[in-house]
């Protein structure tokens, strides 16, 4: 999935299913400032215990100050693919 913050685009999701079993499977966000060269990505989960990792985002507007977040929610296997949500918030600007 793919927002847009202060400026900033921001790209998360799965890390694939291909390469060794070390690689594959985890939660990674990109990080780009025009929507076409992107950073080499941030792990926010690894894969622990099965796969997981359907993710969404949404822009959440505090209606007193304004202020713009982006909340970005996964589901993470804990055990045997047994999956929970984790949620990362970010900021720019």
């Amino acid at each position: 999935h793919m927002a847009e913050l202060g400026g900033h685009y921001f790209l998360h999701g799965r890390s694939g299913s291909h390469g060794t079993e070390d690689q594959k499977g985890h939660f990674i966000l990109y990080h780009s400032l025009d929507g076409l060269n992107w950073d080499d990505g941030t792990y926010l989960a690894r894969r622990t215990h099965g796969f997981g990792a359907y993710s969404n985002n949404t822009i959440v507007v505090d209606p007193v100050t304004g202020r713009r977040r982006l909340r970005i929610h996964a589901s993470h296997a804990y055990r045997d693919n047994k999956t929970n949500i984790v949620a990362w918030w970010t900021d720019c600007g």
